[in-house]
């Protein structure tokens, strides 16, 4: 059985097919190592809009739909691999540090300690604190406690997807 693309589905597939061939090709040039994932993102999504159509004919809505979710898809896998996969074991330290401030959301410096004993060394542990702040990987507010004397730094992920934690902050931000 031989199942083809409605007039429109097949404007959408080239259109598609163009964006995930480009996004390889600046993948490939930024020797990232991502491209192989753009190469079959086209592939993926024709399949899956072949799984999910009811019809003899793949209709643009079906294909527009598994393009997003493939397109999706790659993106969330490229963006999992940028963050565990390291050149070194410099980056990897940096990238591990990242990752556990990503998934607690909020540290106090003791705190973050306690999490990267792996590091061993305090001042290594600053070196890449410092170096993340840098970037604006992780954002850094000093806040003054209300049952304490001396003012607390707190680090969380820069990366946008904590918005909980910046009402909590605002109230007592000293500096950011």
């Amino acid at each position: 059985m031989e199942i083809r693309f409605t007039a429109e589905a097949e404007a959408l597939a080239k259109s598609f097919r163009r964006k995930a061939r480009l996004k390889s090709k600046t993948e490939s040039n930024n020797k990232t190592g991502l491209n192989p994932i753009y190469n079959r993102t086209y592939e993926h999504a024709c399949k899956i809009a072949l799984v999910a159509t009811e019809e003899d004919v793949i209709i643009a809505e079906v294909f527009e739909w598994a393009s997003e979710l493939t397109w999706f898809l790659s993106e969330s896998m490229a963006v999992k691999v940028n963050s565990h996969i390291s050149e070194n074991s410099h980056e990897a330290e940096f990238k591990k540090v990242l990752n556990i401030i990503h998934e607690y959301g909020t540290f106090t410096l003791t705190k973050l300690g306690e999490k990267t004993r792996f590091l061993r060394d305090s001042r290594r542990r600053g070196e890449i604190i410092d170096g993340l702040i840098d970037t604006g990987e992780v954002l850094s507010y000093i806040v003054n406690a209300q049952n304490s004397k001396k003012p607390t730094q707190h680090l969380f992920c820069g990366c946008g997807e904590h918005p909980e934690l910046e009402a909590v902050f605002t109230d007592s931000l000293i500096c950011g």
